[in-house]
Protein backbone atom coordinates (compact mmCIF):
# COMPACT_ATOMS: atom_id res chain seq x y z
CA UNK A 1 0.00 0.00 0.00
CA UNK A 2 1.10 3.56 -0.86
CA UNK A 3 0.18 6.82 -0.04
CA UNK A 4 0.19 10.50 -1.74
CA UNK A 5 -0.15 13.82 -0.12
CA UNK A 6 -3.41 15.35 -1.84
CA UNK A 7 -4.57 19.02 -1.83
CA UNK A 8 -8.44 18.67 -0.61
CA UNK A 9 -10.66 21.76 0.68
CA UNK A 10 -7.47 23.75 1.80
CA UNK A 11 -6.04 20.95 3.40
CA UNK A 12 -3.21 18.46 2.85
CA UNK A 13 -4.04 14.99 3.89
CA UNK A 14 -2.63 11.39 3.51
CA UNK A 15 -4.82 9.19 1.49
CA UNK A 16 -4.50 5.34 1.43
CA UNK A 17 -4.88 3.92 -2.37
CA UNK A 18 -7.74 1.62 -2.92
CA UNK A 19 -7.88 1.90 -6.42
CA UNK A 20 -4.87 0.60 -9.14
CA UNK A 21 -3.70 2.69 -11.42
CA UNK A 22 -0.85 2.43 -13.68
CA UNK A 23 1.00 5.74 -14.74
CA UNK A 24 4.10 5.79 -17.15
CA UNK A 25 4.08 9.27 -17.73
CA UNK A 26 2.98 12.78 -16.38
CA UNK A 27 -0.92 12.71 -15.99
CA UNK A 28 -2.97 15.98 -15.81
CA UNK A 29 -6.03 16.37 -13.71
CA UNK A 30 -8.61 18.52 -14.13
CA UNK A 31 -11.36 20.55 -12.54
CA UNK A 32 -13.97 22.03 -14.27
CA UNK A 33 -11.70 22.46 -17.44
CA UNK A 34 -9.30 24.00 -15.01
CA UNK A 35 -5.76 23.04 -13.83
CA UNK A 36 -5.50 21.27 -10.89
CA UNK A 37 -2.49 18.70 -10.15
CA UNK A 38 0.26 17.66 -11.94
CA UNK A 39 2.30 14.19 -10.87
CA UNK A 40 4.13 11.21 -12.32
CA UNK A 41 3.60 8.38 -10.94
CA UNK A 42 4.58 4.60 -11.63
CA UNK A 43 2.91 1.45 -9.87
CA UNK A 44 1.09 4.02 -7.42
CA UNK A 45 -2.58 3.91 -6.11
CA UNK A 46 -4.46 6.66 -5.52
CA UNK A 47 -7.66 7.30 -3.83
CA UNK A 48 -10.06 10.02 -5.24
CA UNK A 49 -12.74 10.31 -2.08
CA UNK A 50 -12.65 14.17 -2.10
CA UNK A 51 -12.53 17.21 -4.54
CA UNK A 52 -9.32 18.71 -5.04
CA UNK A 53 -9.37 22.54 -4.95
CA UNK A 54 -8.75 24.00 -8.48
CA UNK A 55 -6.41 27.01 -9.33
CA UNK A 56 -6.44 29.48 -12.04
CA UNK A 57 -2.75 31.15 -13.31
CA UNK A 58 -3.67 34.64 -14.32
CA UNK A 59 -2.15 36.12 -17.65
CA UNK A 60 -0.55 39.03 -18.56
CA UNK A 61 -2.62 42.21 -18.95
CA UNK A 62 -2.90 42.63 -23.16
CA UNK A 63 -4.32 45.27 -23.61
CA UNK A 64 -2.60 48.35 -24.82
CA UNK A 65 0.43 45.93 -24.24
CA UNK A 66 3.20 47.40 -26.99
CA UNK A 67 6.15 44.96 -26.38
CA UNK A 68 6.55 41.55 -24.54
CA UNK A 69 10.35 40.43 -25.14
CA UNK A 70 10.90 36.97 -22.52
CA UNK A 71 14.31 35.46 -22.80
CA UNK A 72 11.94 32.09 -21.45
CA UNK A 73 10.12 32.01 -24.77
CA UNK A 74 11.69 29.88 -27.57
CA UNK A 75 9.55 32.37 -30.00
CA UNK A 76 10.80 35.44 -28.14
CA UNK A 77 14.35 34.40 -28.23
CA UNK A 78 15.37 31.07 -30.17
CA UNK A 79 19.00 30.73 -28.64
CA UNK A 80 21.18 32.81 -31.17
CA UNK A 81 20.96 36.02 -33.15
CA UNK A 82 20.81 39.64 -33.00
CA UNK A 83 16.98 39.98 -32.22
CA UNK A 84 14.97 39.64 -29.04
CA UNK A 85 11.64 39.08 -30.84
CA UNK A 86 8.39 41.26 -29.46
CA UNK A 87 5.51 38.12 -28.67
CA UNK A 88 2.85 40.87 -28.09
CA UNK A 89 1.39 40.37 -31.50
CA UNK A 90 2.64 43.78 -32.59
CA UNK A 91 6.03 43.07 -34.21
CA UNK A 92 8.29 45.74 -31.93
CA UNK A 93 11.47 43.58 -31.98
CA UNK A 94 14.40 45.05 -29.98
CA UNK A 95 17.92 44.20 -31.75
CA UNK A 96 21.47 44.37 -30.87
CA UNK A 97 22.16 48.08 -33.13
CA UNK A 98 25.53 47.20 -35.50
CA UNK A 99 27.26 44.94 -32.85
CA UNK A 100 28.35 41.82 -32.44
CA UNK A 101 25.18 39.70 -32.05
CA UNK A 102 25.91 35.96 -30.11
CA UNK A 103 27.59 33.23 -31.68
CA UNK A 104 29.91 36.63 -33.12
CA UNK A 105 27.99 37.08 -36.32
CA UNK A 106 27.65 41.29 -37.01
CA UNK A 107 24.59 42.34 -37.14
CA UNK A 108 23.44 44.48 -40.17
CA UNK A 109 23.24 48.10 -40.95
CA UNK A 110 19.69 48.22 -40.92
CA UNK A 111 16.90 46.85 -39.41
CA UNK A 112 12.96 45.58 -39.88
CA UNK A 113 11.65 48.04 -37.05
CA UNK A 114 7.61 47.14 -36.87
CA UNK A 115 8.11 46.56 -40.32
CA UNK A 116 10.06 49.59 -41.15
CA UNK A 117 13.53 49.89 -42.62
CA UNK A 118 15.63 51.82 -39.90
CA UNK A 119 18.90 52.50 -39.17
CA UNK A 120 20.21 51.99 -35.56
CA UNK A 121 22.11 54.65 -33.36
CA UNK A 122 25.49 53.81 -33.28
CA UNK A 123 26.84 50.15 -31.71
CA UNK A 124 26.63 47.67 -28.67
CA UNK A 125 27.93 44.16 -27.69
CA UNK A 126 25.05 41.59 -27.18
CA UNK A 127 24.56 40.37 -23.90
CA UNK A 128 25.12 36.99 -23.28
CA UNK A 129 22.12 34.33 -23.40
CA UNK A 130 22.09 31.82 -20.62
CA UNK A 131 20.10 28.65 -21.24
CA UNK A 132 21.49 26.45 -18.69
CA UNK A 133 19.10 26.52 -15.96
CA UNK A 134 15.80 28.34 -15.67
CA UNK A 135 14.73 31.03 -15.63
CA UNK A 136 16.69 31.99 -19.13
CA UNK A 137 17.97 35.28 -19.34
CA UNK A 138 20.22 37.94 -20.83
CA UNK A 139 23.39 38.59 -18.92
CA UNK A 140 24.50 42.44 -19.28
CA UNK A 141 27.52 43.85 -18.49
CA UNK A 142 27.99 46.99 -16.34
CA UNK A 143 30.06 49.93 -18.12
CA UNK A 144 30.44 53.44 -17.84
CA UNK A 145 27.84 55.44 -20.09
CA UNK A 146 29.81 57.71 -22.87
CA UNK A 147 27.62 61.06 -23.21
CA UNK A 148 27.89 60.81 -26.64
CA UNK A 149 24.24 59.94 -27.54
CA UNK A 150 25.09 56.85 -28.59
CA UNK A 151 24.24 53.66 -26.62
CA UNK A 152 27.12 51.94 -24.62
CA UNK A 153 28.08 48.47 -23.16
CA UNK A 154 25.46 45.93 -23.72
CA UNK A 155 22.04 46.60 -25.17
CA UNK A 156 19.15 45.82 -27.26
CA UNK A 157 17.47 48.70 -28.86
CA UNK A 158 13.83 49.59 -30.08
CA UNK A 159 11.70 52.80 -31.04
CA UNK A 160 10.49 54.59 -28.36
CA UNK A 161 7.40 56.20 -30.61
CA UNK A 162 6.10 52.86 -29.86
CA UNK A 163 4.90 53.60 -26.28
CA UNK A 164 3.08 57.20 -26.33
CA UNK A 165 5.31 59.48 -24.20
CA UNK A 166 2.18 60.27 -22.09
CA UNK A 167 0.50 57.54 -20.04
CA UNK A 168 2.45 54.50 -20.13
CA UNK A 169 3.77 51.47 -17.73
CA UNK A 170 7.48 49.74 -18.14
CA UNK A 171 8.09 46.57 -16.58
CA UNK A 172 11.04 44.20 -16.37
CA UNK A 173 12.34 40.71 -14.23
CA UNK A 174 16.11 41.83 -13.03
CA UNK A 175 18.94 40.52 -11.03
CA UNK A 176 21.79 42.26 -9.63
CA UNK A 177 23.59 43.49 -6.83
CA UNK A 178 25.61 46.63 -9.18
CA UNK A 179 24.19 50.41 -8.74
CA UNK A 180 24.04 53.50 -10.70
CA UNK A 181 26.21 56.57 -10.56
CA UNK A 182 23.64 58.96 -9.12
CA UNK A 183 20.46 60.25 -8.21
CA UNK A 184 19.90 62.24 -11.44
CA UNK A 185 17.73 59.76 -14.21
CA UNK A 186 20.92 60.32 -16.34
CA UNK A 187 23.00 58.58 -13.69
CA UNK A 188 21.25 55.27 -13.72
CA UNK A 189 22.30 52.05 -14.03
CA UNK A 190 19.73 51.71 -16.59
CA UNK A 191 16.80 49.01 -17.40
CA UNK A 192 15.24 50.65 -20.11
CA UNK A 193 15.51 54.03 -20.60
CA UNK A 194 14.96 56.72 -23.77
CA UNK A 195 17.71 59.17 -22.84
CA UNK A 196 19.50 61.70 -25.07
CA UNK A 197 21.73 64.37 -23.74
CA UNK A 198 20.98 68.00 -23.32
CA UNK A 199 17.53 69.86 -22.72
CA UNK A 200 15.21 66.90 -23.99
CA UNK A 201 11.88 65.95 -23.01
CA UNK A 202 13.86 62.01 -22.43
CA UNK A 203 13.36 59.47 -19.43
CA UNK A 204 14.79 56.41 -17.32
CA UNK A 205 14.10 54.09 -15.57
CA UNK A 206 16.74 52.30 -13.59
CA UNK A 207 18.55 51.69 -10.42
CA UNK A 208 20.27 54.67 -8.36
CA UNK A 209 23.79 55.20 -6.21
CA UNK A 210 22.27 53.57 -3.62
CA UNK A 211 20.63 50.56 -5.46
CA UNK A 212 17.20 52.03 -5.17
CA UNK A 213 14.78 51.27 -7.88
CA UNK A 214 14.20 55.17 -9.41
CA UNK A 215 12.82 56.71 -12.80
CA UNK A 216 13.28 60.52 -13.78
CA UNK A 217 12.48 62.94 -17.05
CA UNK A 218 14.09 65.63 -18.85
CA UNK A 219 13.18 69.17 -18.56
CA UNK A 220 11.46 69.94 -22.37
CA UNK A 221 12.80 73.63 -22.43
CA UNK A 222 15.55 75.98 -20.52
CA UNK A 223 14.56 76.16 -17.27
CA UNK A 224 12.06 73.61 -16.74
CA UNK A 225 14.27 71.18 -14.70
CA UNK A 226 15.05 67.66 -14.57
CA UNK A 227 12.80 65.11 -12.54
CA UNK A 228 13.85 62.18 -11.03
CA UNK A 229 12.18 60.46 -8.39
CA UNK A 230 14.22 57.60 -6.24
CA UNK A 231 12.13 55.60 -3.85
CA UNK A 232 13.65 53.82 -0.78
CA UNK A 233 13.39 49.99 -2.11
CA UNK A 234 16.64 48.12 -2.63
CA UNK A 235 16.26 46.08 -6.12
CA UNK A 236 20.14 45.17 -6.04
CA UNK A 237 19.27 42.75 -3.87
CA UNK A 238 21.62 39.23 -5.90
CA UNK A 239 17.74 37.70 -6.46
CA UNK A 240 15.18 38.01 -9.48
CA UNK A 241 12.74 41.18 -8.51
CA UNK A 242 9.82 42.36 -10.78
CA UNK A 243 10.18 45.98 -11.02
CA UNK A 244 7.43 47.73 -12.53
CA UNK A 245 6.79 52.09 -13.31
CA UNK A 246 3.42 53.79 -14.28
CA UNK A 247 3.89 57.64 -15.55
CA UNK A 248 1.04 59.37 -15.97
CA UNK A 249 0.40 62.51 -18.12
CA UNK A 250 -0.91 65.50 -16.96
CA UNK A 251 -3.16 67.27 -19.96
CA UNK A 252 -3.65 70.71 -18.32
CA UNK A 253 -1.03 73.13 -17.22
CA UNK A 254 -2.27 73.51 -13.77
CA UNK A 255 -1.77 69.43 -13.08
CA UNK A 256 1.48 67.60 -13.02
CA UNK A 257 2.56 64.43 -13.92
CA UNK A 258 1.90 61.47 -11.25
CA UNK A 259 4.72 58.52 -11.47
CA UNK A 260 4.05 55.66 -9.21
CA UNK A 261 6.84 52.48 -8.39
CA UNK A 262 5.95 48.83 -8.32
CA UNK A 263 8.10 46.00 -6.39
CA UNK A 264 7.18 41.93 -6.38
CA UNK A 265 3.81 43.32 -7.10
CA UNK A 266 3.32 45.43 -4.80
CA UNK A 267 3.31 49.61 -4.66
CA UNK A 268 6.49 51.29 -3.21
CA UNK A 269 6.57 54.67 -1.85
CA UNK A 270 8.70 57.29 -3.32
CA UNK A 271 11.02 58.55 -0.68
CA UNK A 272 12.72 61.33 -2.23
CA UNK A 273 13.01 63.67 -5.32
CA UNK A 274 16.18 65.17 -7.50
CA UNK A 275 15.79 68.45 -9.16
CA UNK A 276 18.17 69.09 -12.06
CA UNK A 277 20.34 66.56 -11.20
CA UNK A 278 21.06 67.62 -7.90
CA UNK A 279 22.58 65.16 -5.07
CA UNK A 280 20.66 67.11 -2.32
CA UNK A 281 16.75 65.57 -2.34
CA UNK A 282 14.06 67.68 -1.85
CA UNK A 283 9.88 66.67 -0.54
CA UNK A 284 8.18 65.52 -3.05
CA UNK A 285 4.97 67.68 -2.55
CA UNK A 286 7.10 70.94 -2.53
CA UNK A 287 5.96 73.58 -4.52
CA UNK A 288 9.09 73.60 -6.19
CA UNK A 289 8.71 69.87 -6.95
CA UNK A 290 5.27 70.32 -8.45
CA UNK A 291 6.25 72.93 -10.64
CA UNK A 292 9.19 71.19 -12.13
CA UNK A 293 6.52 67.98 -12.47
CA UNK A 294 4.15 70.17 -14.29
CA UNK A 295 7.13 71.44 -16.94
CA UNK A 296 7.85 67.76 -16.98
CA UNK A 297 4.23 66.26 -16.30
CA UNK A 298 2.46 67.50 -18.87
CA UNK A 299 4.79 67.41 -21.74
CA UNK A 300 5.29 64.57 -24.04
CA UNK A 301 8.66 62.38 -22.93
CA UNK A 302 10.65 60.79 -25.54
CA UNK A 303 12.93 63.32 -27.51
CA UNK A 304 15.38 60.37 -28.10
CA UNK A 305 14.50 58.00 -31.53
CA UNK A 306 15.18 54.94 -29.97
CA UNK A 307 14.42 53.09 -26.67
CA UNK A 308 17.03 51.04 -25.29
CA UNK A 309 17.21 47.81 -23.01
CA UNK A 310 20.18 47.59 -20.86
CA UNK A 311 21.98 51.07 -21.80
CA UNK A 312 20.92 54.63 -22.45
CA UNK A 313 22.51 57.56 -24.51
CA UNK A 314 23.22 60.48 -21.82
CA UNK A 315 26.21 60.26 -19.29
CA UNK A 316 27.97 60.02 -16.49
CA UNK A 317 25.05 56.88 -16.26
CA UNK A 318 25.75 53.41 -16.83
CA UNK A 319 24.90 50.03 -18.82
CA UNK A 320 23.00 47.61 -16.81
CA UNK A 321 25.31 45.46 -15.12
CA UNK A 322 22.85 41.72 -14.24
CA UNK A 323 20.71 39.92 -15.83
CA UNK A 324 17.42 40.47 -17.60
CA UNK A 325 14.81 38.01 -18.10
CA UNK A 326 11.78 40.09 -19.87
CA UNK A 327 10.42 43.25 -20.34
CA UNK A 328 7.59 44.65 -20.91
CA UNK A 329 5.62 47.88 -22.00
CA UNK A 330 2.19 49.40 -22.39
CA UNK A 331 0.67 52.87 -23.63
CA UNK A 332 -1.38 52.59 -20.62
CA UNK A 333 -0.94 53.37 -16.61
CA UNK A 334 -1.52 50.13 -14.96
CA UNK A 335 -3.79 49.53 -11.74
CA UNK A 336 -1.92 48.16 -9.14
CA UNK A 337 -4.72 44.98 -9.58
CA UNK A 338 -3.24 44.83 -13.10
CA UNK A 339 0.13 45.08 -11.72
CA UNK A 340 -0.15 42.28 -9.62
CA UNK A 341 -1.84 40.43 -12.06
CA UNK A 342 1.17 40.98 -14.40
CA UNK A 343 3.72 39.55 -11.66
CA UNK A 344 1.98 36.77 -10.59
CA UNK A 345 1.41 35.52 -14.20
CA UNK A 346 5.03 35.87 -14.66
CA UNK A 347 6.51 34.42 -11.28
CA UNK A 348 6.42 31.13 -11.48
CA UNK A 349 9.47 31.36 -14.13
CA UNK A 350 11.53 32.89 -11.50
Amino acid sequence: MKHIFIQTSGRSERKQVHRQFLLLGSALLLVSGVFALSFTLQNSTIEFGQSITSQTIPELVTSNMIYNIDANSNTSYSGSGYTWKDISGNGNDFVVPGGSSPGSTQAPTTYQFNGTTTSPNGTCTAPTFSSSTQPKYFVFTRTATSGSNLPTGTCFQGLNSWLSGKNFTVAAWIKTTQVGGGYAHYKYMAIVACEYGGVNGDWSFGIDSAGNLAFGTGGTASGKNDLSFSTSTLVNTGSWVYVAVTRTYASSGTGYGVVTFYVNGSKVATNACYLAGGTTSTSCTSTTVKNAQNANGNSIVGTNTYLEIGTEDDSPGYSFGGDIGAEYGWNQVMTDSQILQNYNASKSQY
